[in-house]
């Protein structure tokens, strides 16, 4: 399983550097993990899995948000008494994983994880050398 964002992309986009100081960096990295794992789970009704790297934007920050709320409550801050907010933004990364997983919102191309050697323009043999056929010549070669 893939681990979709970083203590880096957490400190940034998802709590306050001051509120990670007391939390190691591989108990942000479990969170981490542990989100990832959860986003799977809806991923996997619309894509193949692992997704490729680098990860969409929406990904590393739904991924962020998920284990920031699981964190502020790992250090015993209650969202719901304090900073509804928190809830607020968990819940709207719930409903985003919804949506993707039944197919009404989508992710990028670039997240494709079924790249291949056979991907790009094909290569033609001649005189034993590769070369890329060129566009709009089918069937002519085009050296270098």
């Amino acid at each position: 399983m893939a681990q979709y964002a970083t203590s880096t992309d957490l400190a940034t986009l998802g709590l306050p550097a001051a509120a990670l100081v007391n939390i190691p960096a591989g108990t942000q990295n479990e969170f981490l993990t542990k989100a990832s794992g959860l986003i799977d789970s809806y991923l996997r009704a619309q894509h193949k899995l692992p997704l490729a790297a680098p990860y969409p934007d929406e990904i590393i920050r739904v991924c962020v948000v998920l284990s920031a709320y699981d964190l502020i409550q790992y250090r015993g801050y209650n969202p719901d008494e304090y900073d509804a907010n928190f809830r607020l933004r968990y819940e709207d990364a719930v409903r985003w994983l919804e949506q993707l997983a039944a197919g009404t919102v989508s992710l990028s191309e670039l997240a494709d994880a079924t790249g291949s050697i056979h991907e790009g323009r094909p290569r033609v043999q001649t005189g034993g050398a590769n070369v890329v056929q060129g566009p709009g010549k089918p069937g002519k070669a085009r050296g270098w």
